[in-house]
């Protein structure tokens, strides 16, 4: 009996590792590792920039819906202020009724 290798090789390189599951004290952090670009980043992950260094944190994926669901909302209600304001303009911009109107001439 033999052992084969049958696919790519698979390696995981630490970050950090924390005292509980998934959180509590930073027992390892791995200094090698960088802050990926904001392109690189995934969108639950927010960049912090503090005065001693720039690390990522996270945001849980119910705000970031939340928070795209307030921007769309504010967009809409934006749209529908105009909206108003543009029928106000209209009927404020309205012409009066002459003897050749289109209604007039061709009814």
């Amino acid at each position: 009996m033999s052992l084969v290798e049958i696919g790519p090789r698979f390696v995981l390189t630490p970050i950090r590792i924390f005292e509980g599951a998934f959180g509590g004290a930073t027992v390892f952090a791995n200094p090698g590792t960088r802050v990926p670009l904001p392109s690189q980043w995934c969108s639950y992950y927010v960049l912090v920039i503090s005065k001693a260094s720039r690390f990522t944190e996270f945001v849980s994926p119910g705000l970031v819906r939340s928070a795209r669901r307030k921007e769309k909302g504010e967009r809409y209600r934006e749209r529908r202020v105009a909206q108003q304001e543009r029928g106000i303009r209209r009927t404020e911009r309205k012409r009066e009724e002459d003897g050749l109107s289109v209604a007039k001439v061709f009814a």
